[in-house]
């Protein structure tokens, strides 16, 4: 199955810094997750909805189109072993290698950006809140009926 995601609008700031020292130069190196970042396995039928909810706050994402994969790079989670318990997703085990491409390749029939590297990690709690369909910023809280004003 092959889903298609329109590429984030970049800033322009991303324009004046490199990418971070973990993306490679020239050709596809597997990097271990838990060394410079975590990432999450998004399954695709959900990468549009959490692309669209994300906006300007999403941060690097690379697809493999030929393994249907998408990884959300997010900071590294506290612990030696963080829990990620979000439905249509994974976080990938601490070692585990990730194939990344060079910061140049966002158009390739397999492994490519969809968000540049040059952006900040996702914030891990704005994808866990853009997976589950909810906004925790800016929703208020109901009050129940019976609870005292």
């Amino acid at each position: 199955m092959t889903t298609t995601v329109a590429a984030a609008t970049t800033t322009p700031h991303e324009d004046l810094f490199g990418p971070p020292p973990w993306v490679p130069e020239r050709q596809i190196r597997a990097v271990l997750c838990g060394t410079y970042f975590d990432a999450i396995r998004v399954t695709p039928d959900l990468v549009r909805d959490v692309q669209r909810r994300l906006g300007y706050d999403i941060g690097p994402v690379v697809n493999s189109a030929y393994a249907g994969t998408w990884h959300f790079l997010i900071p590294l989670l506290p612990g030696a072993s963080p829990a990620w318990d979000v439905k249509g997703s994974r976080l990938l085990r601490r070692g585990t290698p990730l194939a990344l491409p060079p910061a140049n390749v966002t158009t390739s029939r397999d492994l490519r950006w969809v968000v540049s590297p040059k952006k900040p990690l996702t914030c891990p709690r704005a994808l866990r809140e853009a997976l589950t369909g909810t906004d925790l910023i800016t929703r208020p809280r109901r009050r129940s009926p019976s609870a005292p004003k």
